[in-house]
């Protein structure tokens, strides 16, 4: 269930996690959706490779979402 493109209430252009759900401004709040909708390992399986190096940038995620981020991660390029 990657990150989709959607319309603001003011007509804009945003992002939001799935088909349904609350459209963001920016990418990184709809990743962090992702990761509050799925939990860390759902959306490490379901998210693209670049929402998943987006989230293990983001130091606002708490540090144990991280870890298991980083170790999707690393069973991918084994």
């Amino acid at each position: 269930m990657p990150i989709n493109q959607c319309t603001l209430p003011n007509g804009g252009s945003g992002y939001k996690w799935g088909s349904k759900g609350k459209c963001y401004k920016n990418k990184r709040d709809a990743i962090k959706q992702g990761v509050a909708i799925e939990g860390s390992e759902n959306f490490a399986k379901k998210a693209s490779a670049e929402e998943l190096n987006a989230a293990l940038a983001d130091t606002e995620l708490p540090a144990h979402v991280r870890i298991v981020l980083a170790k999707e991660v690393k069973a991918d390029e084994e």
